[in-house]
């Protein structure tokens, strides 16, 4: 499957509520008493396994066993905070590094250790290091030069680019036609990206990238010679065209491509015999293009993503065009297309994935009864509410895994629809929705639910006690709820598998919640903006045996008690920024054996810490990443919440999940 969504495997903190269904895939574990033994798993499925665990959870599991620590030399990637030059003697064959971009520690000790590395992936690290990486062949870093061998480059000039030889990915932004000579040259290119309002298509050149299996083309005024020269990319499987100009011919969409010129241009992609995905977003598209596309029986995956143009008649020609029998998934989201283009959608009978998010014309659902194989469905800021949901799905659908709808208009009857319609959902996101406490009491019916979003609803405390029967639940998040206080948390306790709690920007959640905590097996737990945490807050959670990760900021926390925290000895993340700390709370968290980041920006601390095995922020990092816009935008980080700045251990709980 083409992921042109740009979905994540895992849940999505947006408006939008990301619904997957539960994938039951079991590993058989055979354990005896003395000598551990597991069945069905290679060495490969460990280095999986691992992958998921953070560097501290990595350096516990090396002390399991001979056979463990032995995986773990091998280990092919890691993922850490900061760049440990020690690492490199425990992990010996790290082939992907990937270093926190906001570190400011430069990673060349580390690297230069490292002789099969591959892949990196860091903020900072010096041009003479790099230039020793001859192994090197995938560079995310801003600010230096690649070095020779570098296969995946992204770049805003053409100037030098030739040297690369072994390229195989390039991105590439304001060129002209006369700069696909120097392109033409790089033999071995498979993935081109190519942004720029001067490019106009002349590619007869590239006759030597004969292996080119992905292209795509953003802001340029095609002609219509550059649709027939795509003949040269006989390996051609996805072409992406954003925002170009997509000529006319003047001949049928159906006449044979043996009479045509090269002047017919668009018509000329129905001889793209190896092209399995196509993209033709926010393009003006016309009758004649679909058409050409409802000719091709070998399309499996279109999007039409913003084709300010699109309408239900230009769906017309896929009632009846072989694409019919091949096309498994389409994107018309943001277009003008309505219920009644769903009807045409329809025919489309082995359709897996379809995306109608903003469409405003859509008020009826049930012509997606007709979808029998549909796996994926996206209806972001579509009107759903319980009947037209009940009527799109009068039989629960056999193989839907994902749905994703608007929160907003979800209240309690349209939860309880979901849940009895989706009973094997993992994720709900409800930021923002109209439900009450009351009506949580249908997630009971969701019996594999791990997380759920409850941020910025009017639910209150009443909510503790249904959620304590969801035994499967690891994340619960209530950020911005103002009702919540706390009181009752201790009632989740049955739920052993809680990891994450958040109650960031819960203003009236008092202090004494924080002791209903203590048996909880919450190992990352968030109060930033809970002005109630005062002078009691360390005693309370320290209690919190497993916890981890600690988000105390915006709080009124001080130095009295803070020696309780040496209790904590699982602690390994805190955040304590904008609150009345000094150094000596600084100096008491440093005795924590786990601690490895304490952020400390705008409090009363005033030196300096420099440890190898713990970073401390005490002020705003000075250093920005200059980044390369590559399909989608990145997103801006907001300066204001402390959740943004955790953002790093959020990767690390979201992967965990």
């Amino acid at each position: 499957m083409w992921n042109w969504f740009k979905s994540s495997p895992q849940p999505q903190q947006t408006n939008s509520p990301s619904l997957e269904q539960n994938k039951n895939h079991t590993i058989e574990l055979t354990t005896f008493h003395e000598n551990w033994s597991i069945n069905n798993l290679s060495e490969d499925d460990f280095h999986k396994v691992f992958g998921y665990l953070s560097q501290k959870d990595l350096m516990k599991c090396r002390l399991v066993c001979k056979t463990w620590k032995d995986y773990l030399k091998t280990l092919p990637e890691l993922t850490v905070t900061e760049p440990n030059s020690k690492l490199s003697s425990l992990f010996r064959e790290i082939k992907r590094l990937n270093v926190d971009p906001s570190s400011e520690m430069d990673c060349s000790a580390l690297v230069t250790r490292l002789s099969n590395l591959t892949s990196l992936k860091c903020g900072r690290i010096s041009q003479d290091t790099l230039n020793e990486l001859y192994t090197l062949k995938r560079l995310e870093c801003p600010n230096v030069i690649p070095p020779y061998g570098v296969e995946q480059i992204v770049s805003e000039s053409i100037q030098n680019i030739t040297k690369y030889t072994s390229l195989t990915s390039l991105q590439i932004y304001n060129i002209t036609d006369s700069d696909i000579p120097s392109i033409g040259k790089l033999t071995g290119l498979k993935k081109l990206s190519i942004s720029s309002k001067k490019f106009i298509g002349k590619i007869e050149d590239m006759i030597d990238v004969s292996q080119l299996t992905s292209l795509e083309i953003s802001n340029a005024p095609l002609g219509p010679e550059f649709y027939y020269n795509l003949y040269l990319f006989p390996y051609l499987v996805f072409i992406g065209f954003t925002r170009c100009h997509l000529p006319i011919s003047g001949v049928s969409a159906q006449t044979p491509l043996s009479q045509l010129s090269p002047s017919d241009g668009f018509i000329y992609l129905a001889g793209c015999n190896s092209l399995r995905y196509l993209y033709l977003n926010e393009s003006e598209v016309t009758n004649y293009h679909l058409d050409v596309l409802a000719r091709m029986d070998n399309l499996l995956g279109i999007s039409l993503k913003g084709c300010p143009t699109l309408s239900d008649y230009s769906l017309t020609p896929f009632k009846t065009g072989p694409i019919r029998k091949s096309l498994e998934e389409l994107n018309i989201s943001d277009t003008m297309v309505t219920h009644i283009g769903l009807q045409i959608i329809v025919r489309l009978k082995y359709l897996r994935v379809l995306d109608i998010s903003r469409c405003d014309g859509i008020k009826i659902l049930s012509p997606l009864n007709s979808l029998k194989y549909l796996e994926v469905l996206r209806l972001s800021n579509v009107h759903v509410n319980s009947d037209t949901l009940q009527d799109a799905f009068r039989i629960p659908p056999k193989y839907l895994q994902q749905l994703l709808v608007d929160a907003r208009p979800i209240d309690d009857p349209l939860l309880t629809v979901i849940c009895s319609k989706f009973p094997n959902l993992v994720s709900v996101n409800l930021k923002e929705s109209q439900i009450t406490s009351r009506g949580v009491e249908a997630l009971q019916m969701v019996k594999y639910l791990r997380y759920v979003d409850f941020s910025k609803t009017s639910v209150d405390d009443q909510v503790f006690e249904y959620l304590s029967k969801i035994t499967s639940l690891e994340t619960i998040s209530f950020e911005e709820c103002q009702n919540i206080s706390g009181e009752g948390v201790h009632v989740l306790e049955p739920l052993r598998g809680l990891r994450v709690l958040n109650f960031n920007g819960c203003k009236n959640f008092s202090e004494y919640s924080l002791k209903e905590m203590e048996d909880l097996s919450v190992e990352t737990l968030r109060v930033s903006g809970a002005n109630q945490i005062g002078m009691e807050a360390w005693k309370y959670i320290a209690q919190i045996e497993q916890l981890k990760r600690l988000d105390l900021s915006f709080t009124n926390v001080e130095d009295n008690g803070i020696q309780e925290m040496l209790k904590s000895k699982w602690l390994e993340v805190i955040y304590l920024r904008h609150t009345k700390i000094t150094d000596k709370s600084i100096e008491t968290l440093l005795c924590c054996n786990l601690i490895r980041k304490i952020d400390a920006r705008e409090t009363n601390v005033e030196k300096q810490y420099n440890f190898s095995n713990c970073i401390v922020i005490t002020k705003d990092s000075s250093f920005k990443q200059n980044t390369f816009p590559i399909r989608q935008q990145s997103t801006s980080h907001s300066s204001h919440s402390s959740s943004s700045d955790s953002s790093e251990d959020d990767s690390e709980i979201e992967n965990k999940e």
